[in-house]
Formats: structure tokens, C-alpha cells, sequence
């Protein structure tokens, strides 16, 4: 029981690593729509 609690806040680290970086590069795009990047 303990390692799937383990495992399951492992995922959501990861989640919550994707959701920053894709927001991140959201608000990037959203500010800069001009910028090449």
C-alpha cells in the first residue's frame, strides 16, 4: 500500500511538471505571438 501511494506522488510530480512547463510556454506563446520561438 505504501509503495502505491509512493508511486502515485511520483506521477503527480510529473504531471505538475508537464502542467508548469506547458504553461510556461503557453504564456510565452500567448505574450510573444510574434516571436520565432
Amino acid at each position: 500500500m505504501k509503495r502505491r501511494i509512493e508511486l502515485l506522488e511520483k506521477e503527480l510530480r510529473i504531471l505538475k511538471e508537464l502542467w508548469l512547463n506547458t504553461k510556461v510556454i503557453a504564456t510565452a506563446y500567448t505574450n510573444d505571438p510574434v516571436k520565432d520561438n
